[in-house]
């Protein structure tokens, strides 16, 4: 029975160490990094395993970009897309400090090139991206050019244009959300602005405008989601309390905000709600309350767009934290539909100073009360830097 058991250990070993070799492959779910180091930019791949109930992450490799990074930029942007492209899955990293975008194949975890949009296009405080249809949109945020790229086969970049996008306080981008055929941006000023993505390109839909929650309660607007439908717009913002704001878009334009949270305490007591994630199921908004190092989940309603009070069957955890002196939680992501018992959610935990890691957590939902657990192998430690605001995940949502 012991060599048995002792055979069985090692096969699976051994598959994993081959999975490791090859990459990984669009079977697998895995999570990827832009590590942002200044000088030397790398993306570290983790292939996700375990059970429903405790989830793991198991390094696969560090992959030099090729460029630099920019530490220490507008921490809700997201510095890491991932796309399909033809056979390949494929990584797509800013390189914010020498204003290019590494294209990585995950499959031979080989990078496939530095590609830079126009000589203008600068990054002064990294390169916000978004994958949408084949394209991957990119927020330059020193030039303050919003640059459309063509997605190869070969996981290569065909740049084809920018527009310029500037904020109501002639601030760059933040964070950029796509679908159908809208684009909706988030300035570092906490002004909002959508684009039509018809022909690919770029086209301002002239509606530039601070949200509600800027005007009214001097939230500052920092995160931005869409709905599956393309019905709604979420934005997250990164005052001292959990606020949610909501944008019927369906006019393909952004309408003023309803708020929902606040001072009233109403989604809940986490401090900051500046990176958001709409669920697979789009049951739950799960937000990192950046100042109290928690999670917050918040049940929405996506048929009417409503955010509903956390009261309702909400659920916040706090954060190990690898180092108790982490600046903040970063990015929130799911990969995937949502699983039997509920689904997995990745946290990007910035170290300032100190070591970055990436947090596991699992959802679950028993009598409409949901619950939020980490798993036993989180915190995860990158081991390459300490500056980690962003982090993606595959393969993708269902929307």
């Amino acid at each position: 029975m012991g060599s048995a058991k002792a055979l069985l250990a090692l096969t699976l070993q051994l598959a994993l160490l081959g999975s490791l070799a090859a990459g990984v492959t669009a079977q697998q779910r895995y999570v990827v990094t832009n590590n942002n180091v200044n000088g030397a930019n790398s993306a570290t791949v983790y292939l996700a395993g375990g059970t429903t109930l405790n989830p793991t992450l198991t390094k696969v490799a560090t992959i030099p970009t090729g460029g630099s990074g920019s530490p220490y930029g507008y921490f809700a942007a997201n510095l890491v897309a991932l796309a399909r492209a033809g056979a390949n899955e494929c990584a797509f990293v800013s390189d914010g400090g020498s204003s290019d975008i590494a294209g990585i194949n995950l499959a031979s975890l080989t990078v496939t090139g530095q590609f830079k949009g126009s000589s203008t296009d600068l990054a002064s405080s990294g390169i916000g991206l978004v994958a949408h249809n084949g394209y991957l949109y990119a927020a330059f945020t020193g030039s303050q050019t919003l640059a459309t790229f063509a997605i190869g086969s070969g996981c290569t970049l065909t740049f084809l244009g920018d527009v310029p996008s500037v904020g109501l306080g002639t601030s760059s981008m933040d964070q950029l959300a796509a679908n159908g055929n809208m684009l909706v941006v988030v300035y570092s000023d906490t002004s909002v602005a959508s684009f039509n993505l018809s022909g690919g390109i770029p086209v301002s839909n002239g509606d530039l405008q601070h949200t509600t929650g800027v005007t009214q309660y001097g939230n500052q607007v920092g995160a931005v989601d869409i709905t599956r439908d393309g019905h709604y717009a979420l934005f997250g913002g990164f005052g001292g309390y959990t606020m949610v704001e909501v944008s019927d878009i369906s006019s393909g334009k952004i309408t003023p905000t309803v708020v929902y949270g606040g001072p009233d305490q109403s989604l809940g007591t986490g401090a900051g709600s500046n990176t958001i994630w709409l669920g697979p199921e789009e049951e739950y908004i799960y937000i990192t309350n950046t100042f109290s190092f928690q999670v917050t989940a918040v049940p929405f309603d996506p048929k009417t767009g409503t955010v509903l009070p956390f009261a309702s069957g909400g659920c916040i955890m706090n954060l190990k934290q690898l180092n108790k002196t982490a600046s903040y939680p970063g990015s929130i992501v799911s990969a995937g539909p949502k699983e039997q018992g509920g689904i997995t959610l990745y946290v990007a935990e910035d170290g300032a100073s100190k070591p970055s890691s990436v947090s596991i957590l699992h959802r679950s939902t028993s009598n409409g009360q949901c619950t939020l657990t980490e798993s036993a192998d989180s915190p995860v430690w990158d081991g390459v830097t300490t500056d980690l605001p962003s982090i993606a995940a595959y393969p993708p949502r269902p929307f």
